[in-house]
């Protein structure tokens, strides 16, 4: 409750911008911001890309570009049914942990993977 997004969210909502905050499990102790913002109705509700549709055009051109360069996406080359954690794919690919923490997230916002206990998963 006193990290930094929640204090960034405090100043947005006090600036009078939108505020957007993804759900998470209650047993989460990670989820007490964002829950809290949803339930009091200080955030909306946010599960994908499809709740920002003035981005829908940039969101299709991006997964366009994504699905042409996937051969050369050493990352996503990796990845299949089967789920592999960060650290064994940093292993694999030769790249710090912080490089796939960081390509995953773009992945996943393109819809190429998905986190999954015990990892990552191609789409």
């Amino acid at each position: 409750m006193q990290s930094g997004s929640m204090r960034t969210a405090r100043f947005a909502t006090d600036m009078g911008r939108k505020i957007y905050a993804i759900p998470s499990h209650p047993a989460d102790s990670r989820a007490a911001g964002p829950n809290s913002l949803i339930k009091s109705g200080v955030a909306e509700l946010c599960i994908g890309a499809s709740d920002f549709p003035e981005l829908e055009n940039d969101s299709q051109s991006l997964q366009k570009k994504s699905k042409k360069d996937t051969g050369e996406n050493s990352l996503l080359d990796k990845l299949g049914a089967i789920p592999v954690s960060e650290s064994v794919l940093a292993e694999i690919v030769q790249k710090s942990i912080l490089e796939i923490k960081r390509d995953l997230v773009v992945l996943e916002l393109q819809g190429l993977v998905q986190k999954v206990d015990g990892g990552y998963i191609r789409m």
